[in-house]
């Protein structure tokens, strides 16, 4: 029992949020351009930036044999570990020391804790740039761009802690690279 006290699955150490709203202060109806002539205002006027940033750490991973190698009907079992398997290359092809592992004697649990593995962080940037038009009074269009995860930063996946497969210790995937939308919109 002492070996599944751990970490939660879902225990992420440090966590950056922020989000931010910034109206460039240009145009006809704001502190600079007052007297801007209409066509100067449609150009620079009633711009606005806006964000969210995340930046975290990793979370933690319970390697598992995956096979029943106590003979008691489950393949939920870890292996035995003989050094710190975090100290690893910390590269794609092997996230972390798989050396530290070694299969259990055959009908005994391994010694390997629950969740000892950490996972790389992940860092998030999206930006969002708008320009407002007041055809109309009470009427506003909106042209927007979006770009998400805007420094195409590589968030690695989740490593194979799957002692037994071939790719063990390795992440084969990542999130999504930066994307970018544009949106018109007409409130009235």
């Amino acid at each position: 029992m002492r070996a599944d006290y751990s970490r939660s699955s879902i225990d992420l150490r440090h966590v950056f949020n922020a989000a931010y709203v910034y109206d460039l202060p240009f145009g006809r109806s704001r502190q600079f351009g007052k007297s801007w002539s209409r066509p100067v205002d449609w150009v620079a006027g009633g711009w606005s930036l806006d964000g969210y940033v995340r930046v975290q750490t990793g979370r933690p991973y319970n390697v598992t044999l995956g096979r029943d190698n106590a003979n008691v009907g489950r393949t939920y079992q870890r292996p035995d570990v003989s050094r710190n398997p975090n100290n690893g290359p910390k590269t794609p092809d092997q996230w972390f020391d798989t050396a530290a592992f070694t299969s259990p004697a055959p009908f005994t649990y391994g010694n390997a804790g629950a969740f000892i593995v950490e996972g790389d962080g992940r860092q998030n940037w999206d930006f969002s740039l708008a320009k407002r038009f007041y055809p109309r009074e009470n009427h506003f269009v909106e042209l927007r761009g979006e770009f998400f995860n805007i420094l195409n930063h590589v968030n690695l996946g989740d490593p194979n802690v799957n002692f037994s497969s071939s790719s063990f210790g390795a992440v084969t995937s990542a999130t999504s690279a930066r994307q970018i939308q544009l949106a018109l919109r007409y409130q009235f």
